[in-house]
């Protein structure tokens, strides 16, 4: 099988195909490698090798899994003050960006880090006792209490690079940015199934990488599928250097 991977920017999207989905796809695809930005991504581990860069785990996908915890007496309780203190988190994020500030006042920031540390207790206070069975179903524990246990020791081990887009406005609360180029290759598969070679997905990886770029810069999609043909290709101006 082959991965799609996606970065993206506020300026730019890149889509690349590889059979690998961790570390190896990622060298090969040059992109990463060697940044020292912020990078967002969903928590996966193979992303810990990139030392050069800040991270930022999604916290949309962080309140998926406190949803499905939600579900269950015995977690809800912890779950649901979570999702409160990411909320207003994000809220907080939101404000201090409007005001052009490079931080959330330290006064919030501490505030939020308290509630945040009261709901993890809370989670290791409601789950069983003991540490937890190597073997599912065992020593007590259910399905669910398992994965609220690593939920929460997740947010334990996790919080400078959870709340980070606290201490840093140019964070961000969500990878949806990246998230969204995939959304054409999902209905893709959806209506007309998976492409025939690899060949033809990177074909389409590379394509949607050209317009989703473009529409970044609001030009116009024919325009510069046109442009393409004719003059060449359109390319996004170099960054401002820092």
């Amino acid at each position: 099988s082959w991965w799609l991977h996606v970065v993206a920017s506020e300026t730019l999207t890149f889509l690349g195909l590889h059979q690998n989905r961790g570390r190896v796809a990622i060298d090969a695809l040059g992109v990463l490698p060697g940044y020292t930005g912020i990078v967002v991504h969903d928590g996966l581990t193979t992303y810990d090798y990139l030392h050069g860069a800040l991270h930022q785990q999604c916290c949309s996908h962080l309140i998926r899994h406190l949803n499905e915890a939600m579900d269950h007496d015995d977690t809800r309780l912890w779950s649901r003050l979570m999702t409160g203190v990411l909320l207003d988190a994000a809220a907080a994020h939101r404000r201090a960006a409007d005001q052009g500030r490079a931080k959330v006042p330290a006064t919030t920031v501490a505030r939020l880090r308290r509630r945040y540390r009261h709901a993890v207790a809370v989670a290791f206070r409601l789950l069983p006792d003991g540490p937890l069975p190597r073997r599912r179903n065992t020593g007590g524990w259910q399905p669910h209490q398992r994965k609220s246990w690593n939920l929460a020791v997740r947010f334990r081990d996790s919080e400078p690079d959870i709340l980070r887009f606290l201490e840093d406005t140019r964070s961000s609360f969500t990878n949806n940015d990246a998230e969204r180029p995939l959304r054409p290759a999902k209905l893709h598969d959806k209506i007309s199934g998976t492409f025939r070679s690899p060949t033809h997905a990177q074909a389409f990886a590379t394509i949607r990488s050209y317009i989703q770029t473009a529409a970044k810069h609001d030009k116009n999609i024919l325009s510069i599928l046109t442009q393409l043909f004719t003059t060449g290709a359109w390319l996004p101006p170099d960054p401002t250097p820092a």
